[in-house]
């Protein structure tokens, strides 16, 4: 019998709680906006549009290439979280067998369901494509719950929990990135490249001119700033005098490394004004953000002022850019606007645009509910789900956003997994002395 205590034992029960939200994330989206019918005419036609074959009888192909790839993509958490949740057998042929019929299953009533949904159309292909997805997330989940993976993520988690910056510095780097390289349409076309390089903005502070200020200094700023202070905060005590110079260096390379590589994304152009701006903010907070935040006035208030800091921010991002009329007809007209039905808005987005508005409404979330966690108030999501839902109706005075349920929920969600996360990370030392040095015969 396996010891409940070990690692791998303490990550099934939440790998199959991932996996049922994930299942239930699917048929979501699989059926929105849920217009069943139980017509006999409508339900024939749909199911003589069944795709059964990858090509018709002229050999024109009868799937789409980025809806088979989607498709692949939408079953590989499956096969992951099932290995990691010990769902299926214990052989290799027994757990990709079982990864194999649970999918197929759960795909094909997927396909079937939409049979009864006008404006959809039931695909073998596509579940065909989830299973083949699944069994290639099955075999990553055995790669990465191997012996030798155990073994290198219990180091990086040491490292992580000595240095518990290097967390906050790799979300801060990846949402800089995420910002920086939207809508991720990478191409390796020298015309793009140069296109965009040509369209690039090269004169010096040019973009205050033609957007919002605020905008710029906040997300590449500050930003940029954060990032300073997370880097100061992991490599302490090993930071020497010379730290704060080559943070800023290697800052101020990523912000010109992620204004490069723009070069090969379509639809977006280098602009010099983000270096500036991020070489600026990495200095202040290398400089002079991250000293003054060990004076003892400032670490005896940090929680309140972490909570405070990670509120401004989310408020600013909802509200900006702050363009509110207090006018009768605006609020009648911005009510009947109003996006009620959760994740409706992105069912007629495009996936990337609803996929990045997600993350950044998700990791806004993460990081106030990470604060109130650390200043110890109970049930963070509570919190923010409630500051949500202030934001979200004041949105209903403003021209350049529109009010929806599903923002506030994900800011909730959000700040739900940031304060778990970081409740974990805090009992992780206590229970690491049991297992970290095993008796030896």
């Amino acid at each position: 019998m396996g010891d409940p205590g070990r690692p791998a034992e303490r990550g099934v029960r939440p790998a199959r709680l991932v996996l049922l939200a994930y299942c239930v994330f699917v048929v979501y989206g699989s059926f929105f906006p849920f217009n069943f019918t139980t017509d006999p005419a409508l339900i024939g036609a749909q199911a003589s549009k069944i795709v059964l074959h990858l090509f018709d009888v002229g050999g024109k192909r009868a799937f789409s290439i980025p809806d088979l790839a989607s498709n692949v993509l939408l079953g590989l958490p499956v096969g992951l979280l099932l290995v990691a949740g010990r769902m299926v057998g214990g052989s290799l042929p027994a757990r990709l067998a079982g990864v194999a019929l649970l999918e197929a299953m759960f795909a094909a009533a997927v396909e079937a369901g939409q049979v009864f949904t006008p404006g959809r159309t039931a695909s073998a292909v596509d579940a065909g494509a989830q299973v083949a997805g699944a069994l290639a997330g099955a075999v990553a989940g055995l790669v990465l719950l191997g012996a030798r993976s155990e073994a290198l993520g219990r180091r990086v988690a040491g490292i992580m929990r000595r240095s518990p910056g290097i967390i906050l510095v790799a979300v801060i780097a990846l949402a800089l990135a995420a910002e920086s390289l939207y809508p991720y349409a990478v191409t390796l076309d020298v015309s793009t490249g140069w296109g965009n390089l040509k369209r690039g903005q090269w004169a010096p502070l040019a973009s205050f001119t033609r957007h919002f200020w605020g905008d710029l200094v906040v997300e590449r700023g500050l930003s940029y700033a954060a990032l300073a202070v997370a880097a100061r905060s992991a490599l302490r005590p090993a930071a020497s005098g010379r730290a704060g110079a080559w943070i800023w260096l290697l800052a101020s390379g990523l912000a010109v490394g992620l204004e490069g590589a723009t070069l090969l994304v379509v639809g977006r152009s280098p602009n010099l004004d983000h270096v500036i701006l991020g070489s600026a903010g990495a200095l202040l907070g290398a400089v002079v953000v991250e000293p003054l935040a060990r004076a003892g006035w400032v670490r005896a208030h940090a929680p309140a002022l972490l909570i405070v800091a990670a509120a401004s921010l989310l408020i600013y991002e909802e509200l900006t850019p702050f363009d509110f009329v207090l006018s009768p007809g605006t609020l009648q007209a911005k009510l009947r606007r109003v996006d009620w039905i959760p994740l409706g808005a992105y069912f007629f987005a495009s996936s990337q645009g609803a996929l990045f508005d997600l993350g950044k409404k998700a990791l806004l979330g993460g990081f106030l509910g990470a604060a109130l966690g650390a200043g110890g108030r109970r049930a963070p999501w509570a919190w923010t789900l409630g500051l949500g839902v202030l934001l979200e109706a004041a949105q209903l005075l403003e021209l350049s956003h529109v009010p929806s349920t599903t923002d506030a929920l994900t800011l909730a969600a959000g700040a739900a997994a940031g304060a778990a996360l970081l409740a974990r990370y805090r009992q992780r030392p206590a229970a690491l002395p049991a297992h970290a040095h095993p008796v030896s015969d």
